[in-house]
């Protein structure tokens, strides 16, 4: 069991900054109690996806001085207005959390994702031999999924390879992601253990719908007087597409009951970049030579 969430708002990037971090923190807090081995968050910035995660509790981490160090120096002075966010607090069950490959968020070549549950038909090992799932060796199931929908993403019509290909999973699954450079974030469930917010002004997403409500009363970037319950909605046997440039949310059963709009293609022009926490120490380190 993990604890997947994330934020996307229209922000004051010079004065909202405390309120970004503020917020962050709630929603780590709030989600520790399904995940204490591992956290990480990702923030989609205007040229580059920034990524810090770390194989500590989460509320321990957030109060160590290189975390905040780390987004002070890559995140407060590259905020803009879109405010694009994912992020999980990690109960290790497959891949090592000393990995920092296997800790979330997940990085591949097209995508950043965050997943919660098991994929049993995407094991890396031989299932004749007896394997310590937490080996250092072993590749997580959920980066697997990550790698394999990436390559879809190659192509504009992802969504509909995406849909396809969830078809063929066996096993429970939450997951969240964000794609190459696009202003979007993805979720999708088979189980139910998602939630998410829409108010045509914020959208946000969390494991447990009492994690939800419980940001939402606390949050800094949203008006806790304008909750409205009956938008925080579960998310089951669907894929929901946040997109924040046109603020809009489009809605997938998996099912096939309803068809994929053209809109929702991929722009395969937009590269991503990753810039993380491993390779900001590196460069730190070289520059002490």
């Amino acid at each position: 069991m993990c604890g997947i969430f994330g934020i996307s708002a229209t922000i004051d990037p010079k004065k909202d900054y405390d309120k970004v971090i503020s917020d962050l923190k709630q929603l780590i807090t709030l989600s520790e109690k399904r995940g204490s081995d591992t956290f990480g968050v990702s923030f989609k910035l205007s040229e580059k996806t920034l990524i810090y995660k770390t194989n500590e509790k989460p509320t321990k981490a957030i109060n160590k001085k290189n975390y905040k160090d780390f987004l002070k120096a890559n995140l407060q002075k590259n905020l803009d207005n879109n405010l694009l966010l994912i992020g999980q607090t990690r109960l290790v069950t497959n891949g090592s959390k000393f990995s920092y490959k296997n800790n979330q968020p997940l990085e591949s070549e097209n995508i950043v994702g965050v997943h919660n549950g098991i994929f049993t038909n995407l094991q890396n090992y031989d299932e004749k031999k007896t394997e310590n799932l937490e080996s250092y060796n072993i590749k997580s199931d959920s980066l697997t999924f990550f790698e394999k929908i990436s390559k879809f993403a190659n192509n504009q019509s992802f969504i509909s390879q995406y849909t396809k290909y969830l078809k063929d999973i066996i096993g429970n699954y939450s997951v969240a992601f964000q794609i190459r450079n696009e202003n979007k974030i993805i979720i999708s469930s088979n189980c139910g253990s998602l939630y998410y917010y829409f108010d045509k002004n914020f959208f946000c997403f969390a494991s447990e719908k009492i994690i939800l409500h419980k940001f939402l009363l606390v949050s800094k970037l949203f008006n806790s007087s304008k909750i409205d319950k009956n938008n925080i909605m579960q998310c089951l046997n669907k894929t929901i597409i946040y997109d924040k440039d046109i603020n809009n949310l489009s809605l997938i059963n998996h099912d096939g009951t309803n068809s994929i709009d053209d809109k929702l293609k991929i722009n395969t022009n937009l590269n991503l970049k990753i810039f993380n926490n491993f390779q900001y120490q590196e460069k730190k380190l070289q520059n002490l030579k």
